[in-house]
């Protein structure tokens, strides 16, 4: 039987589609390109022959290929030359849409942004983190410390809620 019969094609649709669009937003940052970036991800995903050991490995093959493809979205020249500020739109979601630590999450630099999704959303530890972006150990923990200080600052300045960013809380324990 194939891996991609139809059963399993609306199983991976259910399962990964919000965290598709949630890391292409993150990345892009418009809605209408995260769509596109979920709608490529899923070509590839269901055109490609694959065989993944267990769940584990094929939701790390979909976030790299998602990663990936965002990467491959930002060198078209549209937008290395595109000078206009991103629309504010969201993502529709459960824990998506209206919530102010998400607006300034999208605030973030690339890579803050990138390591905070991967760690609180998608709850991956950051060696796991490093390996899906290709990046350090070492750097992901700096962009969360970085992220985490920033959205600390800026959240307690302008809502003036504690987030519970505390040093030494379980979010630190890496």
């Amino acid at each position: 039987m194939p891996y991609m019969d139809k059963r399993n094609a609306a199983r991976l649709v259910n399962d990964y589609a919000d965290m598709i669009m949630r890391i292409g937003l993150m990345y892009l940052k418009q809605t209408y390109d995260a769509e596109d970036i979920c709608q490529e991800v899923f070509i590839k995903l269901m055109s490609a022959e694959l065989t993944f050991e267990d769940r584990e490995h094929e939701k790390a093959w979909i976030i790299r290929t998602t990663i990936n493809t965002c990467k491959d979205r930002k060198k078209l020249a549209f937008y290395r030359y595109w000078s206009g500020e991103p629309k504010e739109e969201l993502v529709s979601g459960d824990d998506f849409t209206g919530n102010d630590l998400l607006e300034e999450i999208k605030k973030l630099a690339k890579w803050q942004r990138v390591a905070i999704y991967l760690y609180y959303y998608e709850e991956y530890s950051t060696a796991e983190i490093a390996m899906l972006t290709g990046r350090t150990k070492s750097s992901v923990q700096k962009d969360l410390s970085r992220g985490r200080k920033f959205l600390k600052n800026i959240l307690e300045s302008e809502y003036g809620k504690d987030y519970g960013f505390e040093k030494g809380g379980a979010d630190y324990a890496e």
